[in-house]
């Protein structure tokens, strides 16, 4: 997944965000898991964006988030935003 190089890109304090599909948060399998696990030790979660009433793509049903992450240890409160129709 991308988000991998990015982390590997960042300088620390620097930030990346990604729209991806909304199961990508509770999947329980191996890689989404594994990615979760690593933005946890390499990063702070910044913002998430629940887009959940918003169609991102067209053609495409699945719901959709917004996620911030900043390269670097640490442990701060995540801003959490859903969407509104």
């Amino acid at each position: 997944m991308l988000t991998h190089l990015a982390l590997e890109l960042l300088r620390s304090g620097g930030q990346h965000g990604f729209v991806v599909p909304a199961y990508w948060l509770k999947a329980t399998g191996a890689g989404p898991r594994a990615l979760r696990e690593r933005l946890q030790r390499e990063a702070v979660w910044r913002a998430l964006v629940d887009l959940e009433r918003v169609k991102v793509f067209g053609g495409v049903s699945s719901r959709h988030v917004v996620f911030a992450v900043e390269r670097g240890a640490g442990d701060a409160p995540v801003e959490v935003y859903r969407s509104e129709e």
